[in-house]
């Protein structure tokens, strides 16, 4: 008997092929672990959201028994903030009781195959069991990424080409044989490979009906000539939306201030609608292929994306392109997983737009400025940066059906009349000659006179649409004194007025140029904000109601700051950045004590990375549940790091007098923070990065804070 597990929907294809290639005459029991206990946690129902359901699943036959694990764990662990040991024995103690119930004795089985993710609770409770397992990676090189989430194992599950070999606990890894990454540096571990691609082409008819029952699948008849879309898991699109703080309001102003699942799928449903209107003729047959985890049916899709919207089997689409046989007319894939699906279409009819998550609600003024380059200007010579250059570039070929091509810019472009650049910002980095078309404020300072506004308005008839219909501002600048063509340019910008129906965004756009009274009065302000922030920094500098934060806020330059005033105004900030810099300028006064609980966490700017490598911490690593211990006496540093999931502690006399103890945890190895001072724990030992600033000369801490940079609201904790 064999007992695979799947940790989650979209690992259940690997399963099934290597099942079916593997072990077909081979009895097998398939584990399932899906929350169906607790709505707020993410993985909330996974089977039903995915579309699959049990009895169907149980009607292949492929398994002699099908058992599903009510409860996750782990994730609930890390949102009720439980201690780790309460949730190990917890973990533990479930299974315990599930496979008691079943009876089931894991220890007799032939073999275990488990599916991986970072907090898959199987995985661990075979591990704390010690029973010998197989893990498999779930996709290309993914072994590169989940190999820092797990102490222990750190291997996925997937079965697209594999190799095995042993490792250091009791599982054993399996790979694809196309990770490259995977394999060039475990190579001298491989025992054996299993070549996905090859097993799925030799599946039998009788096996793919086994397999098309287990999804309910019913074969359609799709239409010719169709545009197929293939989309992605809104949670990943959700997570990289919110590392932008505009996107991260905009969702907030939309959608509330809860962030789960429905908030993603919302945002994703956007960028869709976005994709159809750019990129499609309304009306036009389309073929939408949901992920696992989002799955909807063809009445919500219709209600979506009109009646010429058809929803695609929940086959996975490796199966799916076994049968599939339809011409299509393009794909827009939002999933990079699915290039083999596509790989029979010419490369100008794959529409690749992974980059819309980050760009998305910036696509109507990239939209209204490419129109009026090209509707105003002969040959414009576009630059922009990533992540606006690839979908400049769709629409200038999908879209207006241009050659004109957008490239990516430097600082030694050539600057002519015909040279504009398509920003996010007006960056000091851009060459001050050019022209500059930017949709979200300033980074250096400008003079008024340089500046234009185009208004975009946006009207619907409908009740509900997933956009802002706030008005939205598309800036220019231009240097006026450089050339004479710039007044002609201002010129073509009085007389502009463009109009834009998007039928599926459900939205009719206008852009037009404000009075300049108005103008004048929007462009004063974005000034004025930008006096108030740090020079050069993508965060602004959180504004306080203390006259002292508000002192350091109107001169945004810390080193204008006296040491006696930064200490003062130090427990009053809550931008890591500024933090931060203070924090460098008092390193050779005060002593500054640090330590990471849990993960110091992904939201951890490069920049701010640098910082904290000023201060003196050399070691810092903010990777994935690193721990980290540092203390800085006056400029001196020692500290320390280590693998993830362990534990680091340092300590230091200061003066003869002061006992300065600094020990680090992550989660799965403790997870706490301490900063003790004469054997007192000041630390406010909240996940992230803890700090206690100490004057040792008046014995006295001056602040103790935690900066939750794992968070997406990038908490702060005193």
């Amino acid at each position: 008997m064999i007992l695979y597990y799947a940790a989650l929907p979209v690992h259940l294809q690997s399963i099934l092929v290597h099942k079916m290639t593997l072990h077909p005459d081979e009895e097998a029991i398939l584990l399932f672990q899906d929350d169906t206990e607790t709505e707020m946690y993410e993985g909330y129902r996974e089977l039903e959201g995915s579309g699959l359901n049990l009895k169907s699943m149980c009607k292949s036959s492929i398994f002699k028994n099908i058992i599903v694990a009510q409860t996750f764990i782990s994730r609930k662990a890390q949102y009720d903030n439980l201690q780790i040991s309460d949730m190990n024995d917890h973990i533990v103690n479930s299974f315990d009781i599930l496979f008691e119930r079943l009876n089931v004795q894991l220890e007799t089985l032939d073999t275990i195959y488990v599916t991986y993710e970072h907090d898959a609770d199987f995985s661990f409770y075979l591990e704390e069991r010690c029973i010998p397992h197989f893990v498999i990676e779930s996709g290309k090189n993914d072994l590169s990424r989940l190999i820092a989430m797990n102490p222990k194992i750190g291997f996925p599950l997937n079965f697209e080409n594999h190799v095995f070999w042993t490792l250091d606990g009791v599982g054993q890894a399996v790979i694809r044989s196309d990770s490259e990454d995977t394999l060039k540096h475990w190579g001298n571990k491989i025992k054996a490979v299993f070549d996905y691609n090859q097993a799925l082409a030799k599946l039998t008819d009788n096996q793919l009906s086994q397999i098309y029952i287990f999804y309910n699948h019913i074969e359609i008849d799709y239409p010719e000539q169709a545009t197929m879309i293939l989309l992605v898991n809104p949670r990943g699109k959700h997570f990289w939306s919110i590392r932008r703080s505009e996107l991260s309001q905009f969702l907030d102003k939309q959608f509330g201030s809860k962030w789960d699942y429905q908030l993603a799928s919302k945002h994703l449903w956007a960028q869709e609608q976005l994709a159809f209107d750019f990129y499609t003729e309304y009306g036009e047959p389309l073929m939408l292929k949901y992920h696992p985890r989002a799955f909807r049916d063809d009445v919500k899709s219709k209600q979506l994306f009109g009646p010429s919207a058809q929803v695609m089997t929940i086959l996975p689409i490796d199966f799916l392109k076994l049968r599939f046989k339809q011409k299509l007319k393009k794909a827009i894939v939002f999933a990079s997983t699915a290039g083999d699906f596509v790989s029979e279409l010419a490369e100008e009819q794959v529409l690749l737009t992974e980059d819309m998550g980050r760009t998305h609600i910036d696509y109507f003024k990239l939209y209204i400025a490419l129109r009026f380059l090209i509707e105003n200007f002969e040959n414009p010579i576009i630059y922009a940066l990533p992540p606006y250059l690839s979908q400049i570039n769709l629409l200038l070929r999908h879209h207006f059906e241009t050659t004109i091509e957008a490239q990516k810019y430097h600082n030694a472009i050539e600057i002519t009349p015909q040279t504009f650049i398509l920003a996010e910002f007006l960056d000091p980095n851009f060459n001050r000659s050019a022209n500059v078309i930017f949709f979200n404020g300033i980074r250096r300072d400008v003079s008024i006179q340089n500046l234009n506004i185009l208004e975009i308005y946006k009207n619907t008839d409908e009740a509900e649409v997933f956009f802002d219909l706030s008005s939205e501002n598309l800036y220019f600048y231009h240097e006026n004194n450089i050339w004479d063509y710039n007044d002609r340019l201002v010129e073509k910008l009085n007389k502009i007025s463009i109009t834009k129906a998007l039928p599926y965004s459900k939205i009719q756009l206008k852009a037009k140029l404000p009075s300049y009274k108005k103008q004048y009065e929007i462009l004063s302000t974005m000034l004025d904000s930008w006096k108030l922030s740090k020079l050069e920094s993508d965060m602004e500098y959180v504004r306080s109601t203390l006259q002292s934060t508000q002192y350091l806020v109107q001169n945004y330059l810390v080193p204008s700051l006296s040491k006696e005033e930064m200490s003062a105004v130090l427990p009053n900030i809550t931008d890591f950045s500024a933090y931060l810099d203070i924090l460098y300028e008092l390193r050779g006064k005060h002593v500054i004590v640090i330590a990471v609980r849990d993960t110091a966490g992904y939201l951890i700017l490069a920049e701010q990375r640098e910082k904290i490598k000023k201060i003196g911490f050399e070691k810092f690593d903010s990777s994935t549940q690193i721990p980290f211990s540092g203390i800085s006496n006056q400029g001196e540093v020692i500290e320390q790091t280590g693998p993830q999931n362990t534990n680091t502690s340092v300590d230091l006399l200061i003066n003869a007098k002061d006992i300065i103890e600094v020990s680090s945890s992550p989660f799965k190895s403790g997870n706490y923070a301490q900063l003790k001072i004469n054997d007192h724990d000041y630390a406010v030992n909240r996940r992230g990065i803890n700090i206690v600033v100490y004057d040792a000369e008046k014995s006295k801490v001056l602040d103790s804070v935690a900066f939750d940079m794992h968070d997406p609201q990038m908490k702060v904790y005193r």
